[in-house]
């Protein structure tokens, strides 16, 4: 009978579990990132855009993994986020020497309200590195998630896409606890199988108390 109270406890536990520690995080991925590929050079002579969709609200930071061979480069590196009406607002920048050799780099910026569905794009810069052989390299993914929305290089579109995750700023813990069950809900419920036999042995336990 022990050994049963514990099984339920358990089970429980780790239903709730994730709640609890949903409810502290301040914010999320939008998704996993893409597997890495080719690099592209940043320096002073390239522009890099990068077109997304925003797949939530609070759209607050972007995320890519980063070249710097030997932790050679001090130069600063340049993000600046545009609207869909090409206006930039927000912008930020990171010295290469924060940055290690294939280090996933996060950056950061205050929260953008409403961003969810809407298309933003970012560019990279490095205004200050004139040497291709000396400048930070950003990784490329030819398995193109469906937000990205287009790569250019000096105007002109590629066939790939940086490699990138964005991240947004929780408003309502609540709220973010309720969406990501749902999800786990659809999930379960998408393989039939696998949730009646879930809940019958939930079911049976529950009845052996």
């Amino acid at each position: 009978m022990k050994l049963i109270y514990v099984t339920c406890f358990l089970i429980i536990f780790l239903m709730f579990l994730p709640a609890i520690l949903i409810y502290f995080i301040k914010e999320t991925p939008n998704d996993f990132q893409p597997s890495l590929h080719s690099t592209e050079h940043i320096y002073a002579d390239l522009t890099i855009s990068q077109l997304f969709l925003s797949q939530e609200d609070g759209l607050s930071g972007i995320g890519m993994s980063i070249k710097n061979p030997n932790d050679i480069n001090k130069k600063d590196i340049i993000i600046q986020i545009y609207d869909q009406d090409n206006q930039m607002i927000r912008n930020v920048s990171l010295n290469g020497a924060k940055i290690s050799d294939g280090q996933l780099v996060k950056f950061k910026f205050d929260p953008i309200q409403d961003s969810k569905d809407k298309l933003y794009k970012f560019t990279l810069q490095a205004p200050q590195e004139g040497e291709q052989t000396k400048s930070l390299e950003v990784f490329l993914t030819y398995e193109i998630p469906s937000w990205s929305k287009g790569l250019y290089i000096n105007n002109n579109l590629t066939d790939s896409s940086i490699s990138f995750v964005t991240y947004h700023h929780i408003e309502n813990p609540p709220s973010n606890i309720f969406n990501i069950y749902t999800k786990w809900w659809y999930k379960m419920t998408a393989d039939p199988s696998f949730l009646i036999a879930y809940l019958i042995i939930f079911i049976g336990l529950v009845a052996l108390l």
